[in-house]
């Protein structure tokens, strides 16, 4: 069975207005919402994708605009809104003729009795789908779609790394299928994780989703992201209790889902491009799509994480949209722009899946 996955922030209207200093580079009449949400709008319906997880969405936008407007298409939606009277959230869509919907699940990030660092009022949302066609009849699996939003400031890594550890175990007991008999190793349904993590690749958190652990302890939060603006910032990080699998202790992160990044940040040219501009010409490569395959090799070597092998068993990917580097954006004014209505780019990826 063959489907496509969107992810995209697409820059919450409230955010924008409340925001203006960082859009003094764009034409006013490209930042008004009648102008944006027509654009965004033919822009989806183009890519044509039967899985979309969306970022930033406004409240009244999803209800008022969005749910009505997709489910034209044949699309069902679920979304989550950020807590602590936040007038934005996440929102999946996915195409009825292809999947079913099995189990949703949101996440709120707010959770200050598991760990001090969780009292930020991000949230993730998961859903569990079962595909209604293109597969046996004998499937016995699901497919995990998992869309986030981490918090943004650069300085407070640790946050992040609260946030991340959270949401990967959310992730994992809703994919978990028991354990192998043969390998008593968890089994896990596939999953697909999108979101705008407000991290770079080959970042300390971005080691720790690919490479499945991380040893924080000594590190500075400013730079457990790798965003420019946080690096050499921030507290150094001791040890903090974490969600997670038992391996998990309170100097190492860690999970057990065996996850890749559909762009393939260990090539120069990969790591050139990016997914978000700003009016302090700035780009960097902060929006995502991992997905899961049954086993991989993967090595640390000079700061990056490289994959000598992969299983990609039930879930194969095929293709991906190509992103754009900082020159080509910046030779469009930046984002967003006429074409462009968000301050964000899509991120575009292909599977297949097939019985396990």
């Amino acid at each position: 069975m063959l489907f496509t996955v969107m992810s995209y922030n697409i820059l919450a209207q409230d955010l924008l207005e409340s925001n203006m200093f960082l859009y003094e580079h764009c034409s006013p009449e490209c930042l008004t919402w009648e102008y944006r949400k027509n654009n965004l709008l033919k822009e989806i319906r183009k890519a044509a994708v039967d899985v979309i997880c969306f970022q930033e969405v406004q409240v009244n936008h999803y209800h008022m605009f969005w749910k009505p407007q997709l489910m034209r298409n044949g699309y069902q939606g679920v979304f989550k809104k950020r807590t602590e009277g936040k007038t934005d959230g996440c929102a999946i869509f996915f195409k009825t003729k292809l999947f079913s919907i099995e189990k949703c699940i949101p996440v709120e990030f707010y959770k200050p009795r598991i760990s001090k660092l969780l009292d930020k009022d991000n949230i993730g949302l998961i859903v569990v789908l079962r595909p209604v066609i293109g597969v046996s009849s004998d499937y016995s699996g699901s497919l995990v779609i998992a869309n986030t939003h981490l918090l943004y400031n650069p300085v407070r890594g640790d946050i992040k790394l609260a946030q991340l550890c959270l949401f990967l175990s959310e992730i994992d007991k809703a994919a978990y299928r028991g354990l192998s008999k043969r390998s008593k190793r968890p089994m896990y349904n596939p999953i697909i994780f999108c979101g705008d993590l407000n991290l770079i690749p080959n970042s300390p958190l971005y080691t720790l989703i690919v490479k499945g652990e991380l040893w924080f302890n000594g590190l500075l939060a400013g730079d457990m992201s790798g965003q420019e603006f946080g690096a050499g910032k921030g507290r150094r990080l001791g040890s903090i209790n974490l969600p997670g699998p038992d391996e998990s202790t309170p100097e190492k992160a860690c999970h057990l889902l065996n996850l890749l990044s559909v762009y393939n940040y260990e090539s120069p040219e990969e790591e050139k491009k990016v997914t978000t501009f700003n009016n302090n010409n700035t780009s960097q490569s902060v929006d995502f799509i991992f997905y899961s395959v049954e086993d991989k090799l993967s090595i640390l070597h000079k700061g990056k994480v490289y994959h000598e092998h992969a299983n990609e068993k039930s879930l194969k990917l095929i293709a991906h949209y190509n992103l754009l580097t900082h020159q080509q954006l910046k030779s469009t004014g930046g984002l967003p722009n006429f074409q462009n209505s968000s301050d964000h780019l899509p991120l575009l990826a292909k599977f297949l899946l097939r019985d396990l």
